[in-house]
């Protein structure tokens, strides 16, 4: 597996035989001449710090001395039977089965998995559950590759035991997606401290299969997530969220019709970018957001991808009780520029969007943006059932090509104090020998004139 910047540098050619000019966690910035640089800033970390420097990501699992699998600089730590040990806090998935009245019915027990790449995987009858390793944390998915017999009532779930402190981790609460590219609303319950999450029956008789769960925990907040609304009125899902997710492979752009609920579906991203690696008196003159399509599902009508200025920084971290308020946001805000007509995208091609307003970035702060469709900025109803968005690759993507990421160019400012660097002064010391000994000659000569006029 490549690095994030390996990945990247294998796109963009040109900047690959550029110097870099400075690291940060969450950037890497390009000397570009003449006092200009680029950074390429994104939302997943780009690098952690050692004893030797900033040192690029590389998440293929490795076993250390307890043999637990993980990676350098990545905090979380795995073992084969599913086990994740994140500081003093432990979790383990144990079984999928069914619960129905806080009743759990085991089905599979997962077995001790195999690494595959920064994967552990463990498959058991339709289920397989993974465990993939992120740069602060893991991503765990249940990938159900049909739907199990006998299941009538209530909602399949996977059991998950932890202990230990949480203090500083951030949970995400998932989401559910099928073949389809349709959203399921996904459901967590806590009986006698055990946690189970999954679908209700009701929803997965509707579903097409396989079908994908992806909650995430980690030890900082995402710096992307997808916010939902979903309701039988085109008006109240346009209006109303439902669910939100971060830390997902994806976020989801545009909106959907399921004429066999009825359903309606509307999708609505936010994603942020820290400029901290930038100083402050830097000045920034060109920005561009480079994203890639990982599922075009605009089957129904094209449409733009807008990308918002939409400061939600009252809302960071994402939560159920301040979703709404991004999903509002979102649709009332202003477009600063287009990424990218789903006519005209190719599926895993990246792709830089329309210039940024440069005036909306503020060096050593954090860039805040929202995602719409255009048809839901205007309020379009789809026009008969089937899809129109696109999944977009999220920070947490598992290949790291797929990430997003913020391209500023600025002209740079040596000193992060503020001051300008100034030239050491050289002081210039003038022989007085030289001085001497022009003042003797000049006498000498005025005796000598004197005594050649008689005086």
């Amino acid at each position: 597996m490549a690095t994030w910047i390996e990945g990247f540098l294998e796109s963009e050619s040109e900047l690959a035989r550029l110097p870099v000019a400075a690291r940060s966690a969450h950037s890497t910035h390009f000397e570009l001449g003449a006092g200009v640089q680029r950074a390429v800033i994104t939302t997943a970390p780009q690098y952690f710090r050692s004893p030797q420097g900033w040192q690029a990501y590389d998440l293929q699992l490795r076993a250390d001395a307890a043999a637990r699998w993980g990676a350098p600089g990545a905090p979380a730590r795995l073992a084969a039977d599913g086990r994740v040990w994140l500081g003093e806090y432990q979790q383990h998935t144990r079984s999928v089965g069914v619960l129905v009245e806080d009743v759990y019915t085991p089905l599979h027990a997962l077995p001790e998995g195999r690494v595959a790449g920064p994967r552990l995987v463990r498959e058991a009858g339709p289920f397989r559950h993974e465990l993939l390793l992120t740069e602060d944390g893991v991503k765990e998915e249940l990938h159900i590759s049909a739907l199990p017999d006998g299941l009538e009532d209530g909602y399949l779930v996977y059991e998950t035991h932890s202990r230990g402190a949480r203090l500083g981790l951030s949970f995400s609460p998932g989401s559910s997606m099928d073949a389809a590219g349709r959203a399921w609303p996904l459901h967590r319950f806590e009986v006698g401290g055990v946690a189970y999450t999954g679908l209700a029956f009701e929803d997965l008789a509707r579903a097409e299969f396989p079908l994908v769960i992806d909650p995430t925990v980690s030890y900082a907040s995402a710096g992307d997530g997808t916010i939902t609304g979903y309701s039988g009125s085109y008006t109240t899902a346009h209006t109303t969220s439902v669910h939100f997710d971060t830390g997902a492979a994806e976020l989801i752009v545009g909106q959907a019709f399921d004429t066999g609920i009825p359903r309606f579906y509307m999708f609505r991203a936010a994603i942020k970018f820290s400029l901290a690696s930038l100083n402050p008196l830097a000045v920034i003159y060109a920005a561009n957001l480079r994203m890639v399509c990982t599922m075009d599902e605009s089957t129904l009508a094209d449409f733009g991808v807008q990308i918002v200025k939409h400061n939600w920084a009252a809302q960071d971290p994402l939560t159920n009780g301040n979703r709404e308020a991004v999903f509002d946001a979102c649709l009332a805000g202003t477009t600063d520029a287009v990424w990218k007509n789903t006519s005209t995208v190719s599926v895993n091609t990246p792709y830089t969007s329309a210039p940024l307003d440069v005036n909306w970035l503020t060096p050593g702060g954090t860039a805040y943006y929202s995602l719409r469709s255009s048809r839901d900025a205007a309020g379009v109803i789809p026009p008969a059932n089937g899809n129109e968005y696109v999944r977009l690759g999220a920070g947490a993507h598992g290949n790291v090509n797929r990430r997003p990421a913020l391209i500023v160019d600025y002209f740079a400012v040596p000193s992060a104090t503020g001051k300008l660097a100034q030239p050491n002064p050289r002081v210039r010391i003038e022989d007085t020998r030289i001085k001497l000994r022009a003042r003797r000659r000049k006498t000498l000569l005025d005796a000598r004139n004197r005594g050649n006029d008689g005086r």
